[in-house]
């Protein structure tokens, strides 16, 4: 558990660095506070969920509901078909993305999202407001820690079509320099890390990490 406190901390002061605002979860009611103060402090109604196992067993979206936000999310069956229109106009009316990282680098501040896991990138990518909610466990010290652990060699298919990795929020430059943010992306990232055991997943009632 030192370790992961210390990988914890390393973690924190990146993402600081890259302008994330960070927060630690003792409880599920912990966590509820924490969305409830990001979510009324950035005016965001329209919230849009990613189906991950993590926040269906933590039940977000009837607590969601009941404090009177509009959720969006969509079916991970559906992932390979075209949004239709009318979707892509709802999409641009989400104010707050809420999903979870596979991993989070701590030499770098880089969170870790494969695609099969969040139903596609749209949720990290569409909305101003991004929130992940990170495991403590998932954790990992470095990229080279993260490669280690997985199989790139053999089926890809087992991540979905991409990985992603996010460092920050979206940020750009013009020819002056002049840094721009949430031009192309999030314009605010917010990471709260779980520190509570979350029943009904993986072994001991603690998430596995991919």
């Amino acid at each position: 558990m030192k370790i992961q406190t210390d990988l914890l901390e390393q973690l924190e002061k990146e993402l600081s660095e890259l302008q994330v605002k960070t927060y630690r979860a003792e409880s599920r009611e912990d966590l509820l506070k924490i969305l409830e103060a990001v979510l009324t402090a950035s005016h965001s109604q329209n919230v849009a969920l990613e189906p991950r196992a993590l926040i269906q067993e933590l039940n977000l979206e009837e607590t969601l509901q009941k404090e009177g936000r509009h959720l969006l999310g969509f079916n991970p069956k559906d992932r390979k078909a075209m949004l239709r229109e009318t979707d892509w106009k709802l999409v641009r009316t989400i104010e707050a993305g809420l999903g979870g990282a596979d991993y989070a680098l701590a030499d770098t501040g880089t969170l870790v999202l494969f695609s099969k896991n969040s139903s596609g990138r749209w949720i990290s990518l569409v909305p101003k407001i991004h929130i992940v909610l990170l495991p403590l466990e998932c954790i990992l010290s470095s990229l080279d820690e993260l490669c280690s652990k997985l199989d790139l060699v053999g089926d890809l298919s087992s991540f979905g079509s991409a990985i992603t990795f996010i460092s920050g929020p979206s940020r750009t430059a013009d020819i002056e320099l002049n840094i721009v943010m949430g031009a192309h992306g999030p314009k605010e990232l917010h990471v709260v890390t779980l520190l509570f055991p979350i029943t009904g997943l993986g072994s001991k009632g603690n998430v596995q990490c991919y």
